[in-house]
């Protein structure tokens, strides 16, 4: 296994999560503007991703 390879996909998927967090707290920000939505354990994730 090349290690280099590991390290670059590794660095790309860590973007990529990153990215998808931010587009789902821009939309959660959105959505709270419209009603704040409280629940914990991550529901709220979900619910900003849902379109």
């Amino acid at each position: 296994m090349d290690l280099t390879g590991l390290i670059i996909s590794c660095i790309y998927s860590l973007a990529c999560y990153r990215a998808l967090l931010d587009t789902a707290r821009c939309r959660y920000l959105a959505y709270s503007s419209h009603g704040p939505i409280r629940t914990r354990r991550g529901h709220t994730v979900v619910k900003a991703l849902s379109p």
